[in-house]
């Protein structure tokens, strides 16, 4: 019965996470929004092609700073000379080629670099690890073996053939969702290993209807991708508490290496093998055996990492300098801050959100009653945890998805304390089903209501079309920055003049006089507008249309938060039109 149970909860893992996977891709929808016919694009085709050679040539690795050249190109669109800067090019080709979820395009330009013809397989590219790199690759390769997408080498087939793209995006999103659900199978490995089936049952349904995991499966990312190499290391690491064969290291160090290979943060999980091997030494000595981390178990479990992040990172002992460059790169982006207002943010905001409320006061309970029993299984954990969560309170609190690392191990211990719950006396035994149930419930409404924002229209689209239909032609549109797909929806060039805030004035297209535009477009939640920008938009514009849509199903609505960690907006950023005051 249990297993019945489980792939019954593997199914539900398997649905919320693919349900709107199409969500936010390139369509033709949005191709008739860019332009008046097919002919304006297939003339800036060639300069659109050379721009992007000209940036990627610039980039040493994916997020290397690098400036669009602002200068203007001649180019002849439907029959007449027209004037384009290179930045408004740029804008329009990413409008054609990106989906509407940032970064995304970071993977497919990394494979697109290689050249498997030439065995030259360096990504270049070592944030997100090869193994999840070649993944992709694979798996587009053999969807287009069974005609399941075209794939070619020209990115001008895709300007016009924007479901092509799309069909990309949707099967690079799939590996990362399936191997959620694999994620949800793991863990109820582990519950098993360190409580009992019931607890393995719990621990696999949580996982599979926790709402970050969820979200961040209809991403072309590889955190979800990388949940079961870090599970399956920490699932050695609990064999350890048991028995210190050396397979058991050597396993747990392989995973770990793996896990860290792909996403290096999530090396974090090495620690538990540390953890794992001091209480299982310990326990035998009486006492805390900190010299005993030099042992050869924890050596060959260190060379085991080692060697396995270099299986799955081959070409970084070729790459060194860009391997460093980039994590210069990586590691400036969050410093080092630790504070008690962080931990509480990431608590009250971040943890919040990625679990709801009901999941996490669960979590709570949980972990106030393994700081009770203090088990070796509880200190295992709860030692595990709490570095982990004062690092990200000191870096990342504010970004939901690069502590996701973290989140199953909190998963665990609430669905313990259920778990033990359905061991007690009938009123505890029923007290234990009605919160599993209400939680259950509760969090699958939450998660697919949040599913549904990538179901239905995205909402750049939505304010697209409001813009073509309601704005008049010829008038000057403004954004804070280049028009990004992520952003703001970008209108028809050809019938508008875009102008864009840099430094402290307008810079626009076929109108470089540094006069206020007409409109002025922003994505409250994407950018913080400059004092001086803000200014402007106060003293001059008035609102007048803003698109804002909520999660919501079964006429149940979830009201967005004020406060929400960074990337949790993603599919539904707040859209406000403003127009200038007469």
């Amino acid at each position: 019965m249990k297993r019945f149970y489980l792939i019954i909860i593997c199914l539900i893992s398997l649905f919320l996470n693919t349900y709107g996977i199409w969500g936010g891709i390139p369509s033709k929808e949005r191709l008739r929004l860019l332009c008046s016919n097919e002919q304006e694009i297939k003339d800036l085709s060639q300069i659109m092609k050379e721009t992007r050679d000209e940036i990627y040539s610039k980039m040493r690795y994916p997020g290397d700073p690098y400036d669009i050249p602002e200068d203007y190109c001649d180019v002849m669109v439907a029959g007449k000379e027209i004037k384009m800067s290179k930045y408004l090019i740029s804008s329009l080709r990413s409008f054609l080629l990106r989906s509407y979820y940032p970064d995304e395009q970071g993977t497919l330009a990394v494979i697109g670099g290689m050249n498997p013809k030439k065995l030259d397989f360096n990504p270049h590219c070592f944030a997100y690890g090869s193994l999840y790199l070649y993944s992709i690759g694979i798996a587009l390769k053999i969807a287009s073996i069974f005609n399941l997408l075209t794939l070619s080498s020209d990115i001008s087939y895709y300007f016009l053939n924007p479901s092509e793209m799309g069909k990309i995006f949707i099967i690079g999103r799939t590996i990362g969702a399936l191997m959620g659900v694999l994620a949800v199978y793991i863990i109820y490995l582990i519950g098993c290993l360190l409580y009992n089936k019931r607890v393995g049952l719990i621990s696999a349904l949580f996982l599979a209807l926790m709402p970050v995991v969820i979200a961040f499966s209809h991403y072309m990312k590889p955190y979800v991708f990388d949940l079961p190499f870090l599970l399956l290391a920490f699932y050695f690491s609990v064999k350890i508490l048991d028995c210190d064969k050396y397979s058991n290291y050597i396993f747990a160090g392989i995973f770990a290496g793996i896990a860290c290979g792909i996403l290096i943060q999530f090396g974090y999980v090495f620690l538990a093998i540390l953890i794992a091997h001091l209480i299982k030494r310990t326990g035998q000595h009486q006492k805390i055996a900190i010299f005993s981390i030099f042992e050869k178990r924890i050596l060959l479990s260190g060379i085991a990492l080692m060697g396995a992040y270099l299986v799955v990172n081959p070409y970084i002992l070729v790459s060194m300098n860009d391997a460093i460059n980039e994590f210069r790169f990586l590691s400036n982006c969050y410093s080092f801050d630790f504070s008690l207002a962080h931990c509480f943010y990431y608590f009250r905001v971040s943890l919040s959100i990625g679990f709801g409320w009901l999941l996490l006061i669960v979590v709570i309970v949980g972990m106030v009653y393994s700081l009770y029993k203090r088990e070796k299984k509880d200190i295992l954990l709860l030692s595990f945890i709490f570095p982990g969560f004062f690092y990200i309170g000191a870096t990342t609190y504010t970004q939901i998805h690069y502590g996701i690392w973290l989140l199953p191990f909190l998963i665990l211990l609430g669905a313990r304390v259920i778990g033990e719950g359905f061991a007690k006396g009938r009123i505890i035994r029923w007290v234990a089903l009605v919160i599993l149930l209400v939680v259950s419930i509760y969090t699958f409404v939450y998660s697919l209501a949040y599913d549904r924002l990538f179901v239905e229209e995205d909402i750049r689209l939505t304010s697209g079309k409001w813009m073509a239909t309601n704005i008049e032609d010829g008038a000057s549109i403004g954004y804070i920055n280049q028009p990004t797909p992520f952003a703001a929806p970008l209108v028809n060039p050809f019938k508008y003049k875009i102008r864009w805030w840099e430094g402290d004035k307008w810079w626009g297209e076929q109108d470089l006089s540094d006069s206020p535009p007409q409109y002025f477009v922003w994505a409250e939640n994407v950018h913080i507008l400059p004092k001086e920008l803000l200014v402007v938009i106060k003293s001059q514009y008035q609102e007048v249309k803003r698109f804002d849509k909520s999660p919501s199903i079964f006429g149940i609505k979830f009201k967005n938060r004020k406060e929400c960690p960074t990337a949790w907006r993603i599919p539904n950023p707040a859209i406000v039109i403003y127009k200038v005051k007469n």
